[in-house]
């Protein structure tokens, strides 16, 4: 990077901080700065969605938004709210090992769950729930159930008019950062204590799971109503107070920090990490300020021992064979089924002589 670039870079960020640091709060930075965003196509979705929304009489209830948020290459995290403020969906955790070691004695189908919602609010079960336009939601999930109706936002306007963007993970990620900086400092403090490089070494899946439960609870109802905003203004509720946690976060956590002794840790330094970073993990949420004093950690996994039985490969051939007679008998154009028939059968081939072998070890 040429240093123009780096001088550039430098002058924004320094612009940025300045004015959060005046009092604007984090979703006018966000809005402000968010200079390549399709404002053409987020103001025209507005009027879209206004009309959905007429036209299928939902109210403030049955209006949901969800999006991802944490590390990719350790775990992803999904959490969503109605506008109505009053509903969190359960946070939906994807992770690389589906039994952690640290998970073994916990039931996880008896993690925080919710009680049917609009059963509860005798209200008619129709939700509305928008997504933005990433690959990974797939573009069929509007058939998933008719009580359902799933809208995409147009693509480059999530920065300006998503409503899980407009403040609600960024406060999120703060309680979570409090959370795991008060862990942190409790555990290291005192002689013969642990280091913080054994503390983040015994870091596990299941800390991180327990550490987001309690961090999305804190996220207050008057921020979730309040970031439809931008998208949807008449579901703000007047009267209540939309307040946005982070700057006041950020001054007590670099105020903790100067407590504990730890240099480098500038108020500036978490609120610009809070504000701009797509990628943040419970490590790096930390060590970055910590002038790198933290070697990188990996959460403990127990290896998943594979095993492909008769039993499993059977249920996977019933399964693909089910979805190729739904596209012959349902495709009018019978070439094309065919041809999908032909190229999948003869893909899945291999599994067949798994399969063919392993039985014939089972006879002899």
């Amino acid at each position: 990077m040429s240093q123009k670039r780096e001088q550039i870079l430098l002058e924004q960020k320094m612009h940025i901080l300045k004015r959060y640091k005046s009092g604007e709060n984090a979703v006018e930075i966000g809005r402000s700065e968010a200079a390549s965003a399709d404002n053409a196509a987020a103001y025209k979705f507005k009027l879209e969605l206004k009309a959905i929304i007429d036209e299928g009489g939902y109210s403030a209830k049955q209006v949901f938004n969800a999006d991802e948020t944490v590390s990719k290459d350790r775990l992803t995290l999904l959490l969503g709210a109605n506008a109505a403020g009053d509903f969190k969906f359960k946070p939906f955790i994807i992770y690389k090992s589906e039994n952690p070691r640290s998970f073994k004695n916990v039931k996880k189908n008896e993690l925080p769950v919710y009680w049917p919602y609009c059963s509860f609010h005798n209200i008619e079960f129709k939700v509305l729930l928008l997504l933005d336009n990433a690959p990974s939601h797939p573009v069929y999930c509007d058939d998933y159930s008719e009580n359902i109706k799933v809208v995409f936002m147009p693509p480059n306007t999530t920065s300006v008019i998503q409503p899980m963007d407009q403040g609600v993970i960024s406060n999120f990620k703060s309680y979570y950062l409090r959370r795991n900086f008060s862990q942190l400092l409790k555990a290291t403090d005192g002689d013969n204590m642990p280091s913080m490089k054994d503390f983040w070494k015994n870091y596990s899946i299941r800390m991180a799971v327990e550490n987001i439960i309690q961090s999305w609870k804190e996220v207050k109802e008057s921020c979730m109503n309040g970031a439809w905003r931008q998208l949807w203004p008449e579901c703000i509720i007047k009267d209540m107070e939309e307040i946005n946690d982070v700057p006041s976060i950020c001054k007590e956590l670099a105020e903790t920090a100067r407590n504990a002794n730890f240099e480098g840790v500038e108020e500036e330094d978490i609120s610009e990490l809070l504000l701009y970073d797509k990628e943040l993990d419970n490590e790096s949420l930390i060590s970055a300020e910590m002038n790198n004093t933290l070697d990188t950690h990996t959460l403990e996994v127990e290896p998943e021992i594979k095993k492909l039985t008769t039993a499993k490969i059977s249920e996977a051939m019933q399964l693909i064979t089910q979805a190729i007679e739904i596209f012959k008998n349902n495709d009018p154009i019978e070439d094309r089924s065919l041809k999908v028939s032909r190229n999948v059968t003869e893909a899945i081939n291999c599994y067949k002589e798994i399969y063919l072998k392993i039985k014939a070890l089972t006879i002899q």
